[in-house]
């Protein structure tokens, strides 16, 4: 799948919400709203854990945006609710 997001993408990206390392986890627990072009709602990289919980959700008002997004050995993403790409229910997550 060619999401048209690469790694020159998450350099230069917003990114609301991040964790590194196996000790961190992070989670929504309410909803977000981002109003960016090139953004990042929940990244994860060495091990780390990001969570959306129940009934909550990720809204991305611009494309090119990713909700959430990992990368390294042992990072993991879960997504338990709804992610919002420019209005349009996205129900798919990207992991390298």
């Amino acid at each position: 799948m060619d999401t048209g997001f690469d790694e020159t993408s998450l350099e230069n990206s917003y990114r609301v919400i991040a964790g590194t390392g196996s000790n961190a986890t992070i989670t929504n627990e309410g909803a977000i709203d981002v109003n960016h072009k090139n953004c990042v709602d929940m990244c994860v990289d060495g091990g780390a854990i990001a969570v959306n919980e129940v009934a909550r959700t990720i809204n991305l008002n611009y494309n090119r945006s990713v909700g959430m997004y990992t990368e390294g050995d042992g990072s993991t993403i879960e997504n338990k609710r709804t992610i919002y790409l420019s209005g349009r229910e996205v129900k798919t997550d990207y992991d390298t």
